[in-house]
């Protein structure tokens, strides 16, 4: 009878000692979950217009865009606010102002993980024009709080102008706390 107790004591003591062992092999995360983030990217994109009749296409380098980024669900997922300013390209005249506000889900936890982007552009200047944006995407993150990534995307507005912008991107994030 001395036996079952006593492999009983140690099975106990070796499932509390078990318990009580900290978790080290737990990976990091980088999900960006209750994060704030600034958002800095540049892009190219090939752009064609119609405005009345008159129809013209060209490839407009570089953009810079500015976005302010928070965590909407709780899940990592982010949507940002932000705006961009083209200068000329391809012999254009004018200077392009633009909004947009894009949601970014992502797929994984891993510092390396793609992303889709859907949401609203808005051309300001020089003519206002509204519409849908879709994306898609890779990023790593190097640490919790920085990360870099790369971006593809379609737009089409309408407004005084209808349009339609394909666009490729590289950019860097930061986020905080």
């Amino acid at each position: 009878m001395k036996a079952p107790r006593r492999s009983l004591r140690a099975g106990l003591l070796g499932l509390g000692l078990l318990v009580a062992a900290p978790a080290e092999g737990l990976e990091p995360r980088y999900d960006h979950r209750d994060q704030l983030g600034l958002l800095l990217e540049a892009s190219g994109s090939w752009d064609a217009v119609t405005v009345g009749d008159a129809s013209q296409s060209q490839w407009r380098w570089p953009t810079l865009r500015l976005a302010f980024t928070f965590d909407l669900s709780g899940e990592g997922d982010e949507l940002a606010l932000g705006g961009c300013w083209s200068g000329q390209g391809g012999g254009a005249p004018d200077v392009v102002w633009a909004l947009d506000a894009r949601y970014r889900g992502y797929f994984g936890s891993d510092a390396f993980k793609a992303f889709v982007e859907v949401g609203l552009w808005a051309p300001l200047a020089p003519r206002l024009a509204v519409g849908p944006r879709a994306g898609l995407g890779a990023s790593w993150d190097f640490s919790r709080n920085v990360g870099v990534f790369l971006a593809f995307g379609f737009a089409t507005a309408f407004g005084e102008f209808r349009g339609a912008s394909l666009e490729a991107g590289a950019g860097v994030q930061a986020r905080w706390p």
